[in-house]
């Protein structure tokens, strides 16, 4: 597109199915651990259907269910949000990578 904007799109990870990987190992994931998951999908979707630049951190936070400033408790802002989307995603799993070995 010409307008400076971009999509984010969901891209699975090897070996784990879905859009967002689910935990590498068969603990509970605390409450934090949990949000900071539902923060993640909720932020995809919403890069995904408005465009990173068009999209707000109160869309993320309507997405996800939770308070606007819950949003700023785990990311300082929209560019944290993306960098870490991609820093989940692109990131190897650690079972993914026990099978490489």
């Amino acid at each position: 597109m010409n307008d400076g904007s971009f999509t984010v799109c969901r891209v699975p990870r090897p070996g784990v199915g879905g859009s967002m990987p689910e935990s590498p190992t068969s603990r509970q994931l605390s409450s934090r651990e949990v949000k900071h998951r539902k923060i993640l999908r909720a932020a995809i979707d919403v890069f995904a259907s408005k465009g990173y630049f068009a999209a707000r951190m109160t869309d993320v936070a309507k997405s996800a269910e939770v308070a606007d400033g819950t949003l700023y408790l785990y990311f300082e802002g929209k560019e944290h949000l993306l960098l870490s989307i991609f820093d989940d995603v692109l990131s190897p799993s650690p079972a993914f990578l026990r099978k490489l070995l």
